[in-house]
């Protein structure tokens, strides 16, 4: 079920990495700034993983190539299918979703709600190992 969610298309993100290779000297180093933002975030708090929903998968692998061990776990479908050619279009299409949920108020939610044929689709993610690292990282405070 979750191959057959509409992604949005390199054409309605595209004027998300316009704007954000405004400030960037090169989609390159807009790339790694994110990476590094991301991972930043993650050490400060885990859990903000869940905010990706679907996209975490590709966003984890991308996160891999550029040197960012977060273990293993993966889901390798969901992984193909939310992501994209092109690592920067990836990148705003996590950032629009990442947004969407926290402007909804669905902080850290494991559950996301996606649609196939106007039919509510209910999606959990669970990364053991970024939900390993949250509750080792609150039992070492």
């Amino acid at each position: 079920m979750i191959t057959q969610v509409k992604l949005p298309t390199v054409e309605d993100l595209q004027p998300l990495l316009d704007e954000a290779l405004e400030t960037a000297q090169s989609k390159e180093a807009f790339i790694q700034a994110q990476v590094d933002g991301i991972y930043k975030t993650l050490k400060a708090n885990p859990l903000m993983y869940r905010h990706y929903g679907a996209y975490w998968w590709a966003v984890k692998s991308l996160m891999a190539k550029h040197g960012y061990d977060l273990g293993s776990d993966s889901e390798v479908i969901t992984e193909q299918h939310f992501n994209f050619e092109d690592p920067a279009i990836l990148l705003c299409a996590a950032w629009a979703y990442q947004q969407e949920q926290v402007d909804k108020g669905y902080w850290q939610a494991n559950l996301h709600t996606y649609y196939v044929d106007d039919e509510e689709f209910e999606y959990s993610i669970e990364d053991v190992n970024l939900e390993a690292w949250s509750v080792n990282s609150k039992s070492m405070r």
